[in-house]
This record gives C-alpha cells, structure tokens and sequence, in this order.
C-alpha cells in the first residue's frame, strides 16, 4: 500500500499551522519530503546492524530486523548480468549480492585481495569469488565472466503537484507523484518533515516540536 503525498502534506499543514507554527510552501514541502523518504531508507542500513549486532538471539528483535527487510524490498532491484569492471546503475543505494555461478561473492579491499592472491589457501576462484569497488565500479575476481546483483536504488523523487487558483495552491492529482516507502512510515514522514521545515524556515518551536513527536516514536517502537 502506497503512502499517498497529498495525505502527508495534509497532516503536516495541519500540525504546522497548529498554534501558530508557521507555514509551510508547497515548494519546501516537496523539497523536505525528499530528504525525508531518503533519510528513512538509509536509515533502515544503520538500524538492521544495531539490532543484528545487539539482539542476534533474541526472537523479537529478530522480528524487527525482518521488518526493516521487508520495507527494504520495496527498493530491491534484481539484475541481469555484469561483466568485470562495468559501473554500477545511477539509482544504487546500496549494493547488496554479488552472486557467481551460484556462489555468493565476498567484498574485498584491495589490500586484502593482493593477500589472497599470494594464498594457495585462500585465492580468489569459481568457489571463493570475490568483488571488489573503484568509485562507481565493480570488479570481480572468480574466474566466470558474467555475474549478477542486486541493490536497493534510491526512491523515485516525490512530487506534491498543485496549480493556483485565487492564489491559493490546489492539489493537482495528475503531477502528483507518491511515496514509495511502506505505508507504516507515514507517521515518519510527517515528524520528519516538520522537524526539516522547522530548521529551514527558521522557527524553532517547529522543529523541536518535530523532533519531540520523531523522539517519542522510536523511543515506542523500541519499548
């Protein structure tokens, strides 16, 4: 289930102008949503190492980091073939299997690949593939030409699309883009957003007033 913007943007325009808060332009609104749905996906990385790291027997928290993976996959990209040195799509978030010949591949620096090249034991070949990065390429030492990978690419950008009519900026449903995140981060987008805004137009007891309502949510979801 998709979170529609323009049910964000309602719920944020409603807080914001609560007690006087200040106003929130469509135009900052479509720039703090962004940031928003980006800060929630990267976000995802950092927490499921907390919790594997933390609570790797613990069946609730296992629960957790199955969940995190799960709002994960809505980002997940499965590729087709990749050759040695070919670079990696415009959209990568973050790489995830390198797999070759059914064997998964292990990420190496470049220090530790000219170990295990000078290893009987340990040299890269068809049942110990390994891959390593140059900037936005990715090379693979495992004696088969054609890999393949998956990643998680950032989200499309949103858009709250409007014209104006008497001033004033109506919903425009046709150059409206959504959210892709899972429809639990709705409530996550909107403290976000608030506490961006805050910042931005320089009205402290906005973002305080963000932050405080992100603060008590992570702090709910971890009690």
């Amino acid at each position: 289930m998709a979170i529609t913007i323009n049910t964000v943007y309602q719920r944020v325009l409603a807080l914001a102008n609560k007690e006087q808060r200040g106003y929130i332009t469509p135009q900052e609104f479509n720039l703090f949503a962004n940031q928003a749905q980006l800060e929630i996906v990267e976000q995802y990385f950092y927490d499921i190492a907390q919790f594997s790291r933390l609570h790797e027997n613990d069946t609730d928290y296992s629960d957790i980091v199955n969940l995190i993976e799960s709002k994960m996959n809505l980002l997940e990209v499965a590729s087709g073939d990749m050759i040695s040195g070919q670079s990696m799509p415009g959209d990568l978030l973050r790489l995830g299997k390198v797999i070759s010949a059914g064997y998964e591949c292990q990420r190496v620096t470049l220090a530790e690949l000219s170990l295990m090249q000078r290893s009987s034991l340990c040299y890269p070949g068809s049942s110990n593939p390994v891959y390593y990065q140059q900037g936005n390429n990715i090379f693979h030492e495992s004696g088969h030409i054609n890999h393949t990978y998956s990643y998680i690419r950032k989200p499309d950008p949103v858009s709250w699309g409007y014209v104006v009519i008497n001033e004033t900026a109506m919903h425009d449903p046709n150059a409206t883009v959504d959210f892709e995140l899972h429809h639990m981060e709705e409530t996550e987008l909107v403290y976000r957003i608030l506490t961006l805004s805050g910042v931005a137009i320089k009205r402290t007891e906005l973002a305080q007033f963000g932050a405080g309502l992100l603060q008590q949510k992570t702090q709910q979801e971890k009690s």
